[in-house]
C-alpha cells in the first residue's frame, strides 16, 4: 500500500486550545486540517452576535487559528477546512481575507460554502407542502414555533468540501455541515476518491468521526485506564494516514503526549453513535460494525474493512426558537448536617417563588458533592455541599427576579452558607426541533464560492 495523504484535527469545539493544532502544523507533516467550531448550543451563540451586528455570527476563533496556520498555507500548501463559519461563512471568509492581507498572502484562495440556512426559505418551503414533522414524535411544527425562528440550519456532507478543495481552494469556510464532513471532504478530494463508491465515502466518513472530537481518540477524556495516559499536558490531536486501499492508520504527531491505542480509537468510534450498523449522514449511511482495527505499532492503530450503503433521501434540519428564560444560582454549604442545608434551601427558594407569584415552566435543584451524579444519596456526611437551583420561567422579567433572590439566602437560609460566584445572568432558553427536508430542496441551492483574498476584499 501506497501512502496518499495525511489527515489532521485541529479544533474539537469553539473555544478549544488552538496550541494543539499548532503542533500538528509544525511536526504532524499534514496535508489537510479541520476545524470543529459548531455545536447548537453554539449557533445560539453565534445568532444572539449576529443580531447585534450583521458582521457577525461566525465563530470569532478562526481569528486565532488563522493567524497562526496562514503561514503554514502560505509556505507549505497545508489546506484547512472549518464549520466556523457558523450563520455567516462569507463574514468569517473576509476576516481571513484580512489577515492574509497583512502577510502578503493575496492569492490565498477561499473558498465558501452557503446554503445550509434555510431560515429564509421557511415560509417557501411550508407552502410547497411540508410541515416540518418532529423527528421524535411525528407532531408538525405549531405555528407558534414556526413564526419565532432563531435559525434554521441544515446538514450537509462532505461533497460540498470536496468541490472547493477540487478547485484548488487552501482554506474552505462552511457553516452547518456535519463534523466528519470537515475530513471526509479533504480525504475524498485529495485521495480522488468517487462520490458514487459508497466503501470510499463511507471509509472517509468514518475517519472524519474519528478525528472530529479533536484529542478524544489520543487519550483526551479517555474513560479506560485514564492515569496511564502520558504527558496530558502536551497532547497530541490525531492524524490520519489515509492509503488507496481503503485502510488507514491513526497516529499523532512525535513528540507530543497522549496515546493512540485500540481502546482509544474504539471508544471514539462509537461517541455519538445510536446504531453502528447504520450510521447516517448526508453522504452515505456507514456500516461501522464492518471496521477492523489493529494495532501496529506504538500510537498507531490501523483500520479496515469499512463498508458503505446509499445515502439517505432527506437532510436532517434544526430549527432553533425561543424557549423561556433560565436563571440559577448556587450557594455552597459545610458541616454539619451539609445535604441537609442544602435540601432545605432548594425548598425554600420553591416557596419563596410561590409567594411571589412566579410560576416555574420548571425547577430544578441539584446537590453536587451528594449524589448529584448518581441520583442517590451518599451513606456519609459531605464535608461540603453545593447546591445548584436552575428555574425555567417565561419571561426575563421573572428569570430577573429569581436571579436576585440567591445573595440574600446567605444570611436568610441554613447556616454555614457561602456565596459561590454571582449567579450568572439570566439567559434565553432556546428550544430545538429537528426534521427531515428532502435533500433535493436543500441542495440546488448549496453554493461553492471561491476566491481569492484580494478578490474578497475588493468586492
Amino acid at each position: 500500500m501506497s501512502k496518499a495523504i495525511r489527515v489532521g484535527a485541529g479544533q474539537g469545539f469553539y473555544g478549544d486550545d488552538p496550541w494543539f493544532a499548532l503542533q500538528s502544523a509544525k511536526y504532524g507533516n499534514v496535508d489537510y486540517m479541520g476545524f470543529d467550531s459548531l455545536a447548537e448550543l453554539t449557533l445560539a451563540i453565534l445568532e444572539k452576535a449576529r443580531q447585534k451586528n450583521p458582521d457577525k455570527g461566525y465563530a470569532a476563533d478562526i481569528i486565532t487559528y488563522a493567524n497562526l496556520l496562514l503561514p503554514f498555507v502560505k509556505e507549505r500548501g497545508l489546506s484547512l477546512v472549518t464549520n466556523a463559519g457558523g450563520l455567516n461563512p462569507n463574514a468569517a471568509a473576509k476576516a481571513v481575507a484580512r489577515l492574509a492581507k497583512e502577510i502578503d498572502f493575496d492569492n490565498l484562495k477561499i473558498a465558501t460554502i452557503t446554503g445550509d440556512d434555510i431560515k429564509g426559505k421557511i415560509k417557501q418551503l411550508r407552502q410547497s407542502g411540508l410541515k416540518f414533522e418532529n423527528l421524535d414524535t411525528g407532531e408538525p411544527m405549531p405555528e407558534e414555533i414556526l413564526n419565532n425562528i432563531i435559525f434554521a440550519n441544515c446538514y450537509l456532507g462532505a461533497l460540498p468540501v470536496k468541490d472547493a478543495l477540487d478547485r484548488n481552494a487552501d482554506i474552505v469556510v462552511a457553516g452547518r455541515i456535519t463534523d466528519p464532513a470537515l475530513f471526509a471532504g479533504p480525504i475524498l478530494s485529495g485521495m480522488n476518491w468517487q462520490t458514487d463508491n459508497l466503501d470510499q465515502v463511507a471509509f472517509a466518513t468514518l475517519l472524519g468521526h474519528l478525528l472530529e472530537c479533536g484529542g478524544q481518540i489520543t487519550g483526551g477524556n479517555f474513560s479506560g485506564d485514564w492515569e496511564s495516559i502520558p504527558n496530558l499536558e502536551r497532547l497530541g490531536y490525531p492524524i490520519a494516514e489515509v492509503y488507496d486501499d481503503l485502510t488507514a492508520v491513526i497516529t499523532k504527531p512525535e513528540g507530543t503526549g497522549g496515546m493512540v491505542s485500540v481502546d482509544t480509537v474504539k471508544e471514539q468510534m462509537l461517541y455519538e453513535i445510536h446504531d453502528p450498523s447504520n450510521y447516517i449522514g448526508p453522504d452515505c449511511v456507514v456500516d461501522i460494525t464492518s471496521a477492523i482495527l489493529t494495532d501496529i505499532g506504538k500510537n498507531r492503530v490501523k483500520i479496515a474493512g469499512v463498508r458503505g450503503k446509499k445515502p439517505p433521501a432527506a437532510l436532517k434540519a434544526l430549527f432553533a426558537y425561543p424557549d423561556g428564560y433560565i436563571a440559577e444560582g448556587r450557594i455552597l454549604y459545610g458541616v454539619p448536617n451539609a445535604l441537609r442545608k442544602a435540601k432545605a434551601m432548594a425548598e425554600i427558594m420553591k416557596k419563596r417563588l410561590d409567594i411571589l407569584g412566579i410560576k416555574p415552566i420548571a425547577y430544578e435543584s441539584e446537590f453536587i458533592g451528594g449524589g448529584a451524579l448518581k441520583r442517590k444519596e451518599p451513606d456519609y456526611e459531605p464535608d461540603e455541599i453545593l447546591l445548584r437551583v436552575a428555574v425555567k420561567v417565561n419571561t426575563k422579567e421573572e428569570a430577573q427576579q429569581v436571579t436576585k433572590l440567591f445573595p440574600a439566602y446567605i444570611l436568610d437560609g441554613p447556616p454555614g452558607a457561602d456565596f459561590f460566584g454571582a449567579p450568572p445572568k439570566p439567559r434565553q432558553a432556546i428550544g430545538i426541533w429537528s426534521a427531515l427536508i428532502d435533500r433535493e430542496l436543500i441542495e440546488r441551492d448549496v453554493k461553492v464560492n471561491v476566491k481569492t483574498a484580494k478578490e474578497i476584499l475588493e468586492a
